[in-house]
C-alpha cells in the first residue's frame, strides 16, 4: 500500500556462502534467516549481511563478522550510556569549534553512506 516505502532495487546471487564455504545441509552450515536474528540478534545479523558483498561474487555470510558486530554494538551501547550518565557533561547549548568539527564530520559521513547505500555498495 505504500509503493514510496519500497526497495528501489535488489541484488541476487547464486550461492550463499558461510564462513567461505557454499551453505549446504549436508555440511551443517545451512542458516535459516530467523534462527540467525535469533542467534546474532537482527543488527548483528544486518552488519554481517550488509558485509557479505555488493558485487556479483557470491555472498559470503561470515559468523566472525556477525559475532563482532554484537560486541561492537554492545560495547558501544554501554559507552553511550555511561557517557550520557556522567555529571561532566556540558549543560548548555553553546558549541565549541571540536563540536563544529564533529557535527561537520558527522554530516559528511552520512552523505557519504547515503550515496553508497543508494548504490547498494554497503563495503564503502
Amino acid at each position: 500500500d505504500e509503493p514510496e516505502l519500497w526497495p528501489c532495487g535488489y541484488y541476487t546471487n547464486g550461492h550463499v556462502l558461510v564462513d567461505a564455504e557454499k551453505m549446504s545441509k549436508s555440511k551443517g552450515n545451512f542458516l535459516m534467516m530467523n534462527e540467525t536474528v535469533e542467534k546474532y540478534t537482527a543488527d548483528a545479523t544486518r552488519f554481517a549481511c550488509a558485509d557479505a558483498g555488493d558485487s556479483l561474487d557470491d555472498a559470503n555470510f561470515s559468523r566472525e563478522t556477525a559475532d563482532s558486530a554484537i560486541l561492537s554494538l554492545t560495547t558501544e551501547d554501554q559507552w553511550i550510556t555511561e557517557t550520557m550518565a556522567s555529571p561532566d557533561l556540558r549543560s548548555n547549548d553553546e558549541r565549541n569549534f571540536m563540536d563544529k568539527v564533529l557535527v561537520n564530520e558527522t554530516n559528511r559521513l552520512i552523505a557519504a553512506a547515503t550515496t553508497a547505500f543508494e548504490n547498494m555498495q554497503f563495503r564503502e
